[in-house]
């Protein structure tokens, strides 16, 4: 297996964070199949859903001390932690709907544990500011989200439909990384019925086998299940649980999660080792649904694997785990980041997602160690394009810039943007309207450009000085020769 380059990963990731901190991307969604440009919502600025980054550097910082990686934490702190709207949800949390959607719970919960579990994890190294900062950024987040998703097995039972699994999950680690963190207790009895009410209300033994167990999504609807993605803020709370309470209950029942997504891996024509997508019923009987599925963005639920496995210490999961690691590995372009995912037959196969790929990262930061040279490779800049081929439409970027374009002479979804900006824009021939869709700063200089013909891929015109990357079914030939 070549070697995961973290760095890499870290440093394609760091290209899109902006000068106050805001983590930027198309935000491509290879779960659900949808992204801002399918709503006609033309942002590509923050998202929350993008935080496990900060506590992903927080650990590499702990493993080889860098000032420039902790002023960049404290950046990324300081722009999440002011983040918000007037009814205390945070700003920026649409993900892949865009600024057109306001509210949801897991967009907000999500950046509550990675900031909670930052301060846990440098709360000797952050000045008392930045400290009280998360604090009262969290409280406030939870006065504001509980207003509308209820909280505790009574309301969550006179909302029946409301309840969602693994945003409900996600707001109990969250809590329990809060009083980890900043040693208190106040939420104790809430955190402890809310894990026993999950387990209860939320746990379907026995998919697919006797040592396993899977999860609805919604409480009133069990015949559809959790994404495999979806498990570790399932897992991690669970963990958490155990130890806190020294409930061996909340420890099995996160091996049963696990195990669950142990046995419902498949092998793909690459023969990589994948996350399934999820079960559905059929037919009286749940049958495992393997794609569209992502690649990047596995990381959250490998992390619990990964913790739950620090305590268990069974062969068999870390077997489990050096496996995926290999699929990111082969799947990992020069760039840094991963294959978007693959079964889409769309830009969602290859789009990479900075909020998907950062919670790769936070897995990766947290099992790998940091060598001498992982910062300054972090913080140094390609120049290079980057490619992505798919079928019908293909991806490009650089250091500021990005496009998502169909191939010569076959129009797709092409559109373009900056990685210093918080919108992109159509990108239309001047014939058309006799005029630039999009300001002259937005221009790629030197484009590589690219053309199919049939099933075969060809690089057309412009720069070569490029890493190309694709989906592996693609025949690849090189220059088109005239």
């Amino acid at each position: 297996m070549k070697k995961i380059n973290i760095a890499k990963l870290g440093n394609w990731l760091n290209s899109w964070v902006g000068a106050n901190g805001e983590i930027r991307g198309f935000h491509n969604h290879s779960v659900w199949g949808d992204n801002p440009y399918r709503y006609g919502d033309f942002t590509s600025g923050h998202t929350t859903f993008a935080s496990p980054f900060i506590p992903a550097l927080s650990y590499g910082y702990l493993k080889k001390q860098d000032n420039r990686v902790l002023e960049l934490i404290k950046k990324l702190i300081k722009f999440q932690t002011n983040s918000f709207q007037e009814n205390g949800f945070f700003a920026h949390i649409g993900f892949q709907v865009g600024e057109k959607l306001k509210h949801g719970l897991i967009h907000n919960v999500v950046p509550d544990v990675a900031l909670s579990e930052s301060a846990l994890i440098l709360k000797d190294i952050l000045d008392e500011d930045t400290l009280k900062e998360i604090d009262l950024a969290l409280r406030k987040n939870f006065d504001g989200t509980n207003k509308v998703y209820f909280e505790g097995p009574t309301t969550n039972l006179n909302g029946l439909t409301q309840s969602c699994c693994n945003q409900d999950y996600c707001r109990l680690w969250a809590r329990l990384l809060h009083m980890k963190a900043f040693n208190h207790n106040d939420w104790d009895d809430l955190v402890y019925n809310g894990l026993n009410f999950m387990i209860e209300y939320f746990h379907i033994n026995g998919i697919p086998e006797n040592d396993c167990s899977a999860t609805s999504r919604i409480i009133s609807d069990k015949n559809f299940l959790e994404p495999a993605e979806y498990y570790g803020l399932m897992i991690n709370p669970l963990i958490l649980g155990y130890e806190r309470y020294n409930e061996k209950r909340f420890l099995e029942e996160a091996l049963k999660l696990a195990n669950h997504i142990i046995k419902s891996s498949w092998v793909d024509k690459s023969n990589c080792k994948r996350f399934h997508r999820n079960y559905i019923k059929r037919q009286g009987k749940y049958v495992c649904v393997k794609e569209p599925m992502l690649i990047g963005g596995m990381g959250i639920t490998l992390s619990s694997i990964y913790r739950l496995n620090n305590i268990l210490k069974k062969e068999e999961i870390n077997e489990y785990l050096n496996d995926i690691d290999r699929t990111y590995s082969f799947y990992q372009s020069e760039s840094g980041f991963f294959l978007a995912g693959t079964g889409w037959y769309k830009e969602c196969d290859i789009i990479p997602s900075t909020a998907w790929q950062s919670h790769d990262f936070y897995y990766l930061m947290n099992k790998y160690d940091v060598d001498d040279n992982f910062w300054n490779e972090f913080f140094t800049d390609d120049e290079k394009f980057s490619v992505v081929l798919g079928i019908n439409c293909y991806w490009i970027e650089n250091k500021k810039h990005w496009a998502l374009k169909g191939y010569y002479a076959q129009w797709d979804a092409n559109i373009i943007g900056r990685k210093d900006e918080d919108v992109f824009y159509y990108d239309i021939p001047e014939w058309i309207e006799g005029k630039s869709s999009y300001p002259e700063s937005y221009k790629i200089i030197d484009e590589p450009k690219f053309y199919r013909s049939d099933y075969d891929y060809h690089y057309f015109t412009g720069s070569d000085n490029f890493i190309l990357s694709k989906l592996p079914e693609l025949n690849y030939c090189g220059k088109l020769e005239i």
